[in-house]
């Protein structure tokens, strides 16, 4: 059955560089902590991208002939911020400033995540066989404020590592 993808992203920041990066295990997976709720959904592309192409076809080769090269990955996100109402100060114990904390302020930074893809909600919780894309993202300093809708910033930073293509899930004890 085909599902809506729409509430189905789960973006959890791991506390370490996982041991595989290609077989996360359940522990490490459940280690982490789910920012989902913290991150703008419209403008979110953190992922993979198209493998880099070469025209080097070689002399007994007619056409244009290409071959696929190393692959990619691309994008970032947007982190919203929280603000208590009676103050306008910044709501500390908010999911949204949790993130913040670790996105705020930290150039060089590198972000272990791991983006769930499945039909589940993204509120569901990890389980061993869930499909998942990985990368290291090392932080840059986030942009200004957007002056529209909520209070956010834009997040950038450089794909550091990242699987090749989706990985599923494994249990702690192989």
């Amino acid at each position: 059955m085909r599902v809506l993808a729409d509430g189905k992203k789960k973006f959890v920041v791991l506390p370490e560089i996982p041991a595989d990066m290609d077989k996360i295990t359940i522990t490490e997976a459940l280690a982490g902590e789910d920012f989902s709720g913290a991150v703008l959904s419209s403008d979110f592309d953190l992922g993979p991208a198209a493998s880099d192409v070469l025209d080097e076809k070689s002399l007994d080769v007619s056409g244009n002939a290409k071959e696929l090269g190393n692959g990619n990955a691309d994008g970032g996100f947007t982190a919203y911020r929280s603000f208590l109402a009676a103050t306008g100060l910044p709501d500390t114990a908010s999911t949204e400033e949790k993130f913040w904390a670790i996105v705020g302020d930290a150039k060089g930074t590198v972000l272990p995540i791991l983006i769930r893809h499945s039909g589940k909600k993204s509120t569901e919780d990890l389980t061993v066989g869930d499909e998942y894309w990985y990368c290291e993202y090392e932080l840059d300093v986030p942009s200004s404020a957007a002056l529209e809708g909520k209070l956010k910033h834009r997040v950038p930073g450089a794909i550091r590592r990242f699987t090749e293509g989706f990985k599923t899930i494994v249990s702690a004890t192989p």
